[in-house]
């Protein structure tokens, strides 16, 4: 039988410009008639791994050779046959089954040396073994896939090495660890969001990597035997690989069993004469360390000569507090180098209305607590020289302002409830931080396209910023009055601290006030008597 392979076969499902969703293979991404706008598999998770698979094919098999290429093919892309021919150099890694090397399997891994596993155990969420024995998967139940028909097989299999979390001794994490945060420049159509965050051929081989290995498992390690990473063993540093193992690592050993009898799919809900219910898996695969920087994640460092750290998912999921780090970056942090070709190569002068897709999970080591998927506005691009600088610095200000009122309304928020609201530690009070970010997040982006307007027409920017923090107060006290008393039981509130509370938080937060006046990069008033004392509350 001829093995099922990623670039031939019709496996992506993907929502066309009508509305009609179909299925098509990687060389249709250029279709122009009806063209295909995203993807679309139903798991928000499979998406975003896929999205990423697509544009590392196209870096691998495709990315252009200088700036001009680039902006030609943005508007006139290559054709289904181009691409077709383009991929099909590297057909013989993408063999999902079949008895030679597999498509992100081990290339060595016998069924007997391994354990086997619930096709279910591929998928990030799913509880592990303990949880299961223990009875305790209460919110993400067991046994609700048991069976995957080939596309989303692969789709799962991909978003699992893509993003592996630790999963017990010798189990390796993905590599960018686990979980990492995943940002890609969006457009109007799958083509075009493809492309934009492709890189310049000879830019992606300056990056991490050694570009002078030339063999096909240099790039996909599972055509070769694998860099298994026992006690003893060195771990895979970037000098070891070629860069483009960015997109296309392998940390987890894995082989899946093909059943020929038929069924459904439990994700696709559609019919599929083959399926895959179970894995083989063992542990000790590639155990990747170093300063990678992989083209679609934004890295952190604490000192300048630290190893870039990939950013990850956190439990109050993707705030604007971020956008100034994933968009633009700030001291010790880098947005991911896609952005970074967007802002520096004028591919934003290539479309209105620019947007960054951010994803990721939140992993508890083992553990997924939530998948994050946020849509931002990507601002900037047009400004150059000291309007940039300036740009970027106020809106570090309008996050560091909102921020320092975000800590003192949690803060009040427990002196309202509690007469020691230091003893209450932990992260009982995400809720309230959740609440403010979601509550000022349209008017915070508001407030920065005001702030773009005003930089490109050299405008006063003060009222943009007094307006700010009045936004901010006025979110703050109507959340505080929303989360400050005894649910349902108000005998039990003690009126004077709340009433104590509330006039503290209503006086920092105060647009008045010296000190966020100075946050945001305002002067203080003239001939103002401000009360600025300031309650002994402790912040969030």
């Amino acid at each position: 039988m001829k093995p099922y392979n990623l670039l031939v076969e019709p496996w992506i499902p993907v929502r066309r410009r009508s509305g009609e969703c179909s299925w098509i293979a990687p060389w249709q991404v250029t279709e122009v008639e009806d063209p295909p706008l995203s993807i679309d598999t139903g798991r928000p998770d499979f998406d975003g791994a896929l999205i990423q698979f697509l544009i590392g094919l196209v870096q691998t098999a495709a990315a252009p050779e200088s700036k001009k290429e680039w902006r030609d093919r943005f508007d006139h892309p290559p054709n289904g046959e181009i691409l077709r021919k383009q991929f099909g150099r590297f057909s013989s890694a993408f063999d999902l089954d079949g008895d030679g090397p597999r498509f992100m399997q081990d290339h060595e891994l016998k069924p007997a040396d391994a354990n086997e596993f619930p096709i279910a155990s591929l998928l990030i969420e799913s509880p592990g073994e303990k949880t299961i024995e223990d009875n305790t998967d209460l919110f993400v139940k067991r046994a609700g896939v048991r069976s995957l028909g080939l596309p989303m097989a692969a789709a799962a299999l991909f978003s699992l090495q893509t993003n592996a979390p630790s999963g017990g001794a010798g189990y390796r994490t993905s590599l960018r660890g686990g979980g990492p945060l995943s940002t890609v420049v969006l457009a109007e159509t799958l083509w075009r969001t493809i492309w934009l965050n492709v890189l310049q051929g000879d830019e992606m081989l300056q990056g991490p990597g050694n570009a002078d290995l030339k063999a096909l498992s240099d790039s996909f390690p599972w055509m070769g035997p694998t860099r298994t990473s026992e006690k003893g063993k060195r771990p895979t540093t970037p000098e070891d690989v070629h860069p483009l193992q960015h997109f296309w690592g392998m940390p987890r050993r894995i082989r899946l069993r093909f059943e020929e009898s038929g069924g459904q799919c439990d994700v696709s809900c559609l019919p599929s004469k083959r399926l895959v219910a179970k894995f083989f898996a063992t542990n000790y695969g590639t155990n990747y360390e170093g300063a990678w920087r992989h083209p679609l994640t934004p890295y952190s460092r604490k000192k300048a000569d630290d190893i870039p750290l990939p950013r990850k998912g956190q439990p109050d999921g993707i705030p604007y507090r971020d956008w100034p780090i994933l968009t633009m970056g700030s001291a010790g942090n880098e947005p991911a180098r896609v952005v970074h070709a967007w802002a520096n190569d004028k591919r934003s002068e290539m479309q209105k209305d620019h947007r960054l897709w951010v994803f990721g999970f939140d992993m508890d080591n083992m553990k997924a607590r939530c998948w994050h998927s946020a849509t931002t506005p990507l601002l900037a691009g047009d400004l150059d020289g000291e309007r940039r600088e300036r740009f970027v610095a106020a809106a570090q200000q309008f996050v560091a302002a909102s921020e320092d009122v975000r800590k003192t309304l949690v803060g009040h928020v427990k002196a309202a409830l509690f007469r020691r609201p230091k003893d209450r530690k932990g992260d009982s009070f995400a809720y309230v931080s959740r609440t403010f970010w979601a509550a000022t997040e349209s008017d915070f982006f508001g407030a920065i396209r005001r702030m773009h307007e005003a930089l490109t027409e050299n405008k006063d920017d003060t009222p943009i910023r007094e307006e700010w923090l009045g936004m901010v107060q006025c979110a703050a006290l109507r959340i505080f009055e929303e989360n400050s008393q005894e649910a349902g039981d108000f005998a039990a509130t003690d009126i004077k601290r709340v009433s104590t509370a509330w006039n503290d938080l209503r006086r920092f937060t105060s647009p008045r006030g010296k000190k966020l006046r100075g946050v945001i990069g305002l002067p203080p008033l003239p001939n103002e008597k401000l009360n600025e004392e300031q309650s002994e509350v402790s912040n969030g």
